[in-house]
């Protein structure tokens, strides 16, 4: 069933189909991303000599799925971002709706990773994956100058600013 695709009343909506398609497609693209994110050396597992079936399904994970899943889900991005232009809602509603799904959990999960590193400071007398002074701070969790702590999530600051402008 159709929601609603009322443009003149500043109202617009995907098709309840297409929306389904969508909500199915992101959580298969970011689990493709994070696998190519969880392996570190994917391009190194890709280069070794194993057997053929292996082979076709580690290029299959991480050049197919894992690095195509981030054009799509650049469209997705897209295609959302601008029909919530389309619903009646405030400029500064529509930002803070941004920041809680974007900002938010960038900021959550630095922070762990930070808590971790912390932890890892203490216990082994190493403390120098911890930022060093107020800015990096900043960077770590919020990404102002740098990239975050948790490096990955740094796309979705850009995501943020992309969709404020």
């Amino acid at each position: 069933m159709h929601k609603s695709c009322h443009v003149g009343q500043s109202r617009i909506s995907l098709p309840d189909g297409r929306s389904e398609a969508i909500r199915i497609a992101r959580v298969i693209c970011i689990l493709s991303m994070v696998s190519v994110h969880f392996w570190p050396g994917a391009s190194r597992i890709l280069a070794v000599d194993v057997w053929l079936p292996v082979h076709g399904f580690y290029l299959l994970a991480i050049d197919y799925m894992g690095r195509g899943s981030v054009p799509l889900l650049s469209t997705i991005s897209g295609v959302l971002l601008t029909l919530s232009f389309f619903r009646n809602v405030s400029p500064s509603h529509l930002l803070m709706s941004k920041a809680r799904s974007l900002l938010i959990p960038m900021i959550i999960w630095s922070a762990i990773l930070m808590a971790l590193y912390g932890l890892w400071g203490l216990l082994s007398g190493n403390p120098s994956r911890l930022p060093s002074d107020f800015m990096d701070w900043t960077n770590s969790l919020i990404a102002l100058g740098a990239p975050p702590a948790n490096a990955p999530l740094g796309f979705l600051r850009d995501l943020f600013i992309s969709s404020v402008f």
